[in-house]
């Protein structure tokens, strides 16, 4: 698919309401995450202030502004090693960040392709920036995001192809392809299903 074709599936899919029960947790077990900590289920379930609630959630397609090359320019110059293809760059130019069905207060999806700033090494966007580099080469750059840090799409910046890369085992058994076009394609189709 094409950069415009892509612009024109997004275009067509209006935003959604929905209405949908949540569960709100006690001020206690809030300040207890918020402070870095950890919850079990156990401790959400026996919370006894634990109340229900209902919820408007607003989602759409999000697609963030395009760079001028001179940003690219100062990206890459960054990051010397990992050479954008083309039409990568071509993509850049028209639109950096895609959010399919994103939590519209947020701007942000479940997972999504980040903005050029944010790219980086997949190793580091998988482990921690502390990560060991044995762990995953440097020519993967992740181009994703993802809310669990489960699964990225990564660029081989060596042979330009791009691949969905699992954290538990990353390697290039998952292609997606090897063009902005493919990227496209897979990104639209592995969109996350509207909730109407």
């Amino acid at each position: 698919m094409t950069i415009d074709e892509f612009i024109e599936k997004v275009a067509s899919e209006k935003s959604r309401t929905y209405k949908r029960q949540v569960a709100r947790m006690s001020p206690a077990l809030e300040r207890k995450l918020k402070e870095g900590g950890h919850l079990m289920v156990s401790e959400l379930e026996s919370d006894p202030e634990r109340t229900l609630e209902w919820r408007i959630f607003r989602e759409a397609h999000v697609i963030g502004p395009g760079l001028s090359l001179a940003q690219i320019r100062a990206w890459q110059a960054k990051w010397p090693n990992h050479p954008l293809p083309g039409d990568l760059v071509e993509l850049l130019q028209q639109i950096n960040g895609i959010h399919l069905w994103a939590d519209m207060p947020e701007g942000r999806s479940y997972e999504g392709i980040a903005p050029l700033e944010e790219w980086g090494l997949a190793r580091n966007a998988m482990y921690g920036s502390d990560a060991d580099p044995d762990l995953l080469e440097e020519r993967y750059l992740a181009l994703s995001y993802h809310s669990d840090s489960a699964v990225y799409i990564v660029l081989n910046v060596e042979c330009g192809k791009y691949f969905w890369m699992d954290s538990c085992g990353p390697d290039e058994g998952s292609l997606i392809g090897a063009s902005v076009g493919e990227l496209l394609d897979w990104v639209w189709e592995h969109r996350i299903p509207s909730e109407e």
